[in-house]
């Protein structure tokens, strides 16, 4: 072969190569150009998802503050409205964008919008004039849940067409992510540099739509979980049963981790954890702690802290080795209910980041959970207690007496009752007002509480009446707690009202179970009818019932059981 020959030979050989590199780098600058497109346009359909679910819960954040407001009156549930309704403004203007190739949905999820909206507004008008009586009904109807369940049935619907179409463009990003490594390949055949680097670009390009493909299947499988977490806390019937599902789904939410939630206690000047799970050598979890021992408390917001040098942490960390930690406060209509603790051994960045995200979507949820715990519990012990003494009220008599009375035929002990009325409270009242009378009946009721053991039950039994039981005593013990009872009564100081010469007396009648009758009915009857013979004989003075042969006298207005007498106590 000719060296003219070899050169022509060389020549089209190079210039094959050149004209073939080109190709190669114009289609893959094509194929990658189209496939950073299809990845923009994939991660705007992600936060479109995002955005229908936090529209979701943001319509769900303002219907509980309305809830809130009208059953407690507590204007702070409204910062929850408020704030839900700015939020879903804004999501809406967002969402215009993405859907505005689908006018007839945007139309539709615009008009339910809108609807719930002016339904809330609606409701709040209504509480304002007409009071929370005359709307308490309407929310509870089953119209308003159905509006809602479609509402957020809509929401649903095109949140899972969205994501369609996100397994759509996964799906089209993997066919030329393929057609793309068969080019690469033929390239190294030719220019085998220049393709290794662009290759190697590819194949990060590859890496992180893999992790993006990764965290959205992850979010995915999170919002599912979320979904029936919210569904399951709702359907809890106590705080027991709450925090189980807590931890249950806490512990596949935040995975990989430790956490521990912790809950103020009445008193609100302490946090006492409530339930914790996670990692298997966790460390020494706090029991409680004061708010100011914790930066995310003090300042109101998230806090992250590890221990490495310079790091100022929590009091309440109480690791013995380095480990990054989070501390979340949750918060709902503008009040701090707790807080989330998680710590984990995990110290890559990205690594962090995606579990802080995480742990704020899981706090959220708590401070919702919570809520609407707290407003559970609220509800359930306005139907028990006494509004203005905190006593049980006569509501639940009949359930409280039922179980005594089994408990002291079990373990076959007595059970005295004491019926206490406050001396002459009429005329405090028409003397020195309605106020001062129920300061008198709240003194009464404290000093009665304060003098029972935690087996006794203190009971308003209506107006200024109150029926104390008292477990495992007879007539002779009964009798002389009462005496004491009627000393500490004269004692109580009044002056602190502004009413320095008033002084009270009470009455108390005495029955036992089963000395004085065998029946619940009959035995409060009888320390009724030796409470109002111990008023009739003066006042100010302790009568125990008593068997006697003699037919009762009839006394206006009372039923007689059956031959009684009443005699003084001896204290």
């Amino acid at each position: 072969m000719g060296w003219l020959l070899k050169r022509r030979i060389t020549t089209w050989l190079l210039t094959a190569g050149i004209g073939t590199l080109l190709v190669l780098a114009i289609g893959s600058l094509s194929l990658g150009s189209k496939i950073q497109r299809l990845a923009t346009d994939t991660l705007e359909l992600v936060r479109t998802e995002r955005a229908l679910k936090d529209l979701e819960l943001n319509l769900i954040d303002s219907l509980n503050g309305v809830r809130g407001y009208i059953i407690t009156g507590n204007p702070d549930y409204l910062d929850a409205y408020y704030r839900g309704v700015q939020h879903i403004v804004e999501i809406q203007l967002r969402l215009a964008n993405h859907l505005k190739t689908a006018h007839e949905e945007q139309f539709n999820l615009n008009e339910l919008i809108k609807q719930r909206l002016k339904f809330m507004s609606i409701m709040l008008d209504t509480k304002h004039s007409k009071g929370p009586d005359a709307i308490k009904s309407e929310l509870n109807e089953g119209s308003n849940k159905k509006a809602m369940d479609h509402l957020r049935s809509v929401i649903q619907s095109e949140g899972r067409s969205l994501k369609q179409k996100i397994v759509e463009a996964a799906t089209e990003t993997q066919t030329l992510t393929d057609a793309f490594i068969s080019i690469v390949f033929a390239g190294l055949l030719i220019a085998g540099g220049v393709s290794a680097a662009q290759f190697h670009l590819f194949r990060r390009v590859i890496a992180a739509q893999k992790r993006a493909q990764e965290l959205l299947q992850t979010q995915t499988q999170n919002t599912e979980i979320s979904s029936r977490f919210s569904e399951t806390m709702h359907a809890a019937k106590s705080r027991e049963e709450s925090y189980k599902i807590i931890r249950s789904y806490g512990s596949t939410i935040l995975r990989g981790t430790g956490c521990a939630l912790y809950v103020y206690n009445n008193s609100r000047d302490q946090l006492e954890l409530a339930t914790n799970w996670g990692e298997e050598n966790e460390p020494q979890i706090a029991e409680r702690f004061r708010p100011d021992e914790c930066w995310a408390l003090r300042r109101g917001r998230i806090y992250t802290g590890s221990e490495v040098e310079g790091q100022v942490n929590c009091t309440h960390h109480l690791s013995d080795h380095p480990r990054n930690y989070i501390c979340l406060p949750i918060t709902a209509a503008g009040q701090t209910s707790g807080l989330l603790y998680v710590y984990t051994e995990k110290f890559e960045h990205d690594a962090l980041d995606e579990l802080i995200q995480q742990a704020v979507i899981f706090a959220d949820q708590l401070s919702l959970a919570l809520l609407n715990l707290e407003l559970s519990e609220r509800l359930q012990q306005q139907a028990i207690r006494d509004s203005l003494t905190g006593l049980f009220n006569r509501r639940v008599l009949d359930e409280m007496l039922n179980r005594e009375f089994a408990r002291a035929d079990r373990n076959n002990y007595q059970l005295s009752f004491l019926m206490l009325d406050i001396d002459h409270f009429k005329k405090l009242n028409d003397t020195h007002g309605h106020v001062f009378g129920d300061q008198v009946i709240k003194k009464v009721a404290d000093l009665l509480s304060s003098k029972a053991r935690q087996t006794d039950t203190v009971c308003r039994y209506g107006g200024e009446e109150f029926l104390v039981i008292f477990a495992n005593c007879g007539l002779e013990q009964a009798a002389i707690k009462a005496e004491k009872l009627l000393l500490a009564v004269k004692a109580l100081k009044l002056g602190d009202t502004g009413h320095d010469a008033v002084s009270i007396s009470i009455s108390i009648g005495i029955a036992c179970y089963p000395d004085s009758a065998d029946n619940k009915e009959d035995v409060i009857k009888l320390a009724d009818e030796a409470l109002y013979r111990a008023k009739r004989n003066g006042r100010d003075q302790v009568c125990v019932y008593e068997e006697m042969p003699n037919e009762p006298e009839e006394i206006p207005g009372r039923t007689n059981v059956h031959p009684v007498g009443v005699k003084n106590a001896v204290g």
